[in-house]
């Protein structure tokens, strides 16, 4: 698994590093989870990582397109790897 995150990295132009490949896995593993979220996930998996380190990460793997960013309203960004599909998300209005 970690050769294909790798090679998706390297395929965008970005370097490899464990930072990024955990965020991949993180993600994949965790559906529609907050930036907040994954860096709870990632620290748990790599020690100690600085909140805006992971940020940048995870906005570049969205500028990549390895990643979608979804901003439910009202909600904090939320992120997932099926990126290639063109599914909907609905929040419900009574119960969020």
């Amino acid at each position: 698994m970690s050769d294909s995150y790798s090679e998706q990295l390297r395929s965008h132009g970005l370097s490899v590093t464990a930072q990024r490949l955990e965020i991949l896995k993180v993600v994949a593993r965790n559906p529609h989870i907050s930036a907040d979220r994954i860096i709870e996930l990632a620290t748990k998996k790599l020690g100690v990582i600085s909140k805006q380190s992971v940020y940048d990460s995870v906005n570049t793997l969205v500028e990549k397109g390895l990643l979608r960013r979804i901003q439910p309203m009202g909600s904090s960004a939320r992120y997932e790897d099926r990126i290639n599909d063109n599914h909907h998300h609905v929040i419900c209005r009574s119960c969020g």
